[in-house]
Protein backbone atom coordinates (compact mmCIF):
# COMPACT_ATOMS: atom_id res chain seq x y z
CA UNK A 1 0.00 0.00 0.00
CA UNK A 2 1.24 3.28 -1.05
CA UNK A 3 0.65 6.58 0.87
CA UNK A 4 0.59 10.00 -0.94
CA UNK A 5 -0.75 13.25 0.41
CA UNK A 6 -2.43 15.63 -2.22
CA UNK A 7 -1.03 18.68 -1.99
CA UNK A 8 -3.61 21.50 0.04
CA UNK A 9 -2.43 23.88 -3.24
CA UNK A 10 -4.44 21.65 -5.72
CA UNK A 11 -7.37 21.82 -3.81
CA UNK A 12 -7.31 24.95 -2.64
CA UNK A 13 -7.37 26.40 -6.46
CA UNK A 14 -10.05 25.23 -6.50
CA UNK A 15 -12.11 26.45 -3.45
CA UNK A 16 -10.13 29.84 -3.67
CA UNK A 17 -11.88 30.02 -7.27
CA UNK A 18 -15.31 29.30 -5.82
CA UNK A 19 -14.87 31.65 -2.39
CA UNK A 20 -13.93 34.73 -4.79
CA UNK A 21 -17.13 34.18 -6.53
CA UNK A 22 -18.94 33.23 -3.55
CA UNK A 23 -17.64 35.79 -1.50
CA UNK A 24 -19.45 38.36 -4.12
CA UNK A 25 -22.61 36.37 -4.23
CA UNK A 26 -22.80 36.16 -0.40
CA UNK A 27 -21.57 40.21 0.16
CA UNK A 28 -24.84 41.19 -1.72
CA UNK A 29 -27.50 38.81 -0.49
CA UNK A 30 -26.81 35.44 2.33
CA UNK A 31 -30.49 34.00 2.01
CA UNK A 32 -29.66 31.42 4.73
CA UNK A 33 -28.40 34.51 7.47
CA UNK A 34 -31.08 36.21 6.55
CA UNK A 35 -33.77 34.19 7.32
CA UNK A 36 -31.68 32.43 10.25
CA UNK A 37 -31.93 36.33 11.52
CA UNK A 38 -35.54 35.92 11.65
CA UNK A 39 -36.20 32.31 12.93
CA UNK A 40 -36.31 31.60 16.99
CA UNK A 41 -34.15 29.25 18.31
CA UNK A 42 -30.94 27.59 17.13
CA UNK A 43 -32.08 24.35 16.20
CA UNK A 44 -34.09 26.59 13.69
CA UNK A 45 -30.93 28.02 12.07
CA UNK A 46 -28.81 24.99 12.06
CA UNK A 47 -31.83 23.28 9.94
CA UNK A 48 -31.13 26.11 7.70
CA UNK A 49 -27.72 25.68 7.49
CA UNK A 50 -27.77 22.00 6.56
CA UNK A 51 -25.94 20.38 3.66
CA UNK A 52 -25.40 17.75 1.88
CA UNK A 53 -22.20 16.62 1.03
CA UNK A 54 -21.30 13.82 -1.14
CA UNK A 55 -17.67 12.71 -2.93
CA UNK A 56 -17.28 9.66 -5.14
CA UNK A 57 -15.58 8.18 -8.31
CA UNK A 58 -16.64 10.07 -11.77
CA UNK A 59 -14.41 7.74 -13.67
CA UNK A 60 -15.53 5.63 -17.02
CA UNK A 61 -14.89 1.94 -17.49
CA UNK A 62 -12.25 2.32 -18.80
CA UNK A 63 -9.81 4.49 -16.98
CA UNK A 64 -6.42 2.51 -15.85
CA UNK A 65 -7.46 3.25 -12.18
CA UNK A 66 -9.72 0.38 -10.99
CA UNK A 67 -11.36 -0.27 -7.79
CA UNK A 68 -11.32 4.00 -7.66
CA UNK A 69 -12.82 4.33 -3.45
CA UNK A 70 -13.18 8.71 -2.47
CA UNK A 71 -14.55 8.70 0.58
CA UNK A 72 -15.05 12.55 3.11
CA UNK A 73 -14.60 12.18 6.93
CA UNK A 74 -17.03 13.83 8.30
CA UNK A 75 -19.25 12.42 5.91
CA UNK A 76 -20.85 15.69 6.05
CA UNK A 77 -18.24 18.89 7.69
CA UNK A 78 -20.04 21.56 8.99
CA UNK A 79 -18.36 24.91 7.51
CA UNK A 80 -15.07 25.64 9.47
CA UNK A 81 -14.51 21.78 10.06
CA UNK A 82 -11.65 20.30 8.58
CA UNK A 83 -11.92 17.37 7.10
CA UNK A 84 -9.93 14.62 5.44
CA UNK A 85 -10.79 13.41 1.37
CA UNK A 86 -8.94 10.15 1.35
CA UNK A 87 -8.24 8.53 -2.59
CA UNK A 88 -8.03 4.35 -2.88
CA UNK A 89 -7.35 2.84 -6.43
CA UNK A 90 -5.76 0.46 -7.81
CA UNK A 91 -3.50 0.60 -11.12
CA UNK A 92 -1.88 -1.82 -13.19
CA UNK A 93 1.53 -0.47 -14.32
CA UNK A 94 3.63 2.74 -12.50
CA UNK A 95 2.48 5.43 -13.64
CA UNK A 96 5.44 7.50 -14.62
CA UNK A 97 3.40 11.19 -15.07
CA UNK A 98 0.76 13.51 -15.85
CA UNK A 99 -1.63 15.74 -15.52
CA UNK A 100 -4.71 17.34 -13.48
CA UNK A 101 -7.59 18.81 -14.77
CA UNK A 102 -10.04 21.12 -12.11
CA UNK A 103 -13.43 22.35 -12.55
CA UNK A 104 -15.53 23.83 -10.37
CA UNK A 105 -18.98 25.33 -10.53
CA UNK A 106 -21.28 26.82 -8.44
CA UNK A 107 -25.21 27.01 -8.56
CA UNK A 108 -24.28 26.02 -12.27
CA UNK A 109 -21.92 28.69 -13.31
CA UNK A 110 -18.51 27.62 -14.15
CA UNK A 111 -15.91 29.27 -11.38
CA UNK A 112 -12.88 27.25 -12.27
CA UNK A 113 -11.10 25.82 -14.90
CA UNK A 114 -7.19 24.65 -14.68
CA UNK A 115 -4.52 21.77 -15.58
CA UNK A 116 -1.58 21.10 -13.26
CA UNK A 117 1.09 18.39 -13.66
CA UNK A 118 0.40 15.70 -11.66
CA UNK A 119 3.94 15.34 -10.77
CA UNK A 120 4.62 18.58 -9.66
CA UNK A 121 1.18 18.26 -7.20
CA UNK A 122 2.13 14.87 -5.81
CA UNK A 123 5.70 16.45 -5.22
CA UNK A 124 4.62 19.79 -3.47
CA UNK A 125 3.22 17.25 -0.56
CA UNK A 126 6.67 15.16 -0.42
CA UNK A 127 5.66 12.47 -2.97
CA UNK A 128 6.79 11.62 -6.01
CA UNK A 129 6.35 9.90 -9.47
CA UNK A 130 5.98 7.33 -10.11
CA UNK A 131 2.46 6.01 -8.84
CA UNK A 132 2.89 2.49 -8.50
CA UNK A 133 1.80 -0.26 -9.55
CA UNK A 134 -1.00 -1.91 -7.43
CA UNK A 135 -2.96 -0.09 -4.48
CA UNK A 136 -2.42 3.19 -3.83
CA UNK A 137 -4.21 5.68 -0.93
CA UNK A 138 -3.91 9.28 -1.15
CA UNK A 139 -5.32 11.69 1.54
CA UNK A 140 -6.25 15.03 1.41
CA UNK A 141 -7.02 17.54 4.55
CA UNK A 142 -8.82 20.86 4.36
CA UNK A 143 -11.16 23.29 5.89
CA UNK A 144 -15.16 23.13 4.54
CA UNK A 145 -16.25 26.38 3.35
CA UNK A 146 -19.94 28.21 4.15
CA UNK A 147 -21.00 28.93 0.91
CA UNK A 148 -24.48 29.44 -0.26
CA UNK A 149 -25.85 27.30 -3.23
CA UNK A 150 -24.15 24.09 -4.65
CA UNK A 151 -20.56 23.52 -5.46
CA UNK A 152 -19.71 20.91 -7.63
CA UNK A 153 -15.82 20.42 -8.17
CA UNK A 154 -13.50 17.53 -10.38
CA UNK A 155 -10.16 16.48 -10.52
CA UNK A 156 -9.36 14.04 -13.70
CA UNK A 157 -6.43 12.91 -14.10
CA UNK A 158 -4.44 11.52 -17.34
CA UNK A 159 -1.33 10.13 -17.61
CA UNK A 160 1.70 11.28 -20.08
CA UNK A 161 -0.13 9.67 -23.12
CA UNK A 162 -3.11 11.04 -22.19
CA UNK A 163 -5.19 8.19 -21.06
CA UNK A 164 -7.32 8.40 -18.72
CA UNK A 165 -6.40 7.21 -14.96
CA UNK A 166 -9.38 8.19 -12.95
CA UNK A 167 -11.71 11.11 -12.07
CA UNK A 168 -12.79 11.81 -8.45
CA UNK A 169 -15.44 14.95 -7.50
CA UNK A 170 -17.87 16.01 -5.06
CA UNK A 171 -20.68 18.42 -4.52
CA UNK A 172 -21.88 20.35 -1.90
CA UNK A 173 -25.21 21.69 -1.40
CA UNK A 174 -27.69 23.74 1.00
Amino acid sequence: QHLYLIPSPSIMRVFAAILALASMVIAAANPIAAIANNVQGAPAGNALRSRRLTASSCGKSGDLATNVQVVMTPAAPKAGEDYTLTLDFDLPAAVAGGSVKYTASLNGLPVYNDTADLCTDLSNSGNSCPLAAGHNTITSTGKMYDVSGTIKSKAKWTDTSGAALLCWGFEQSN
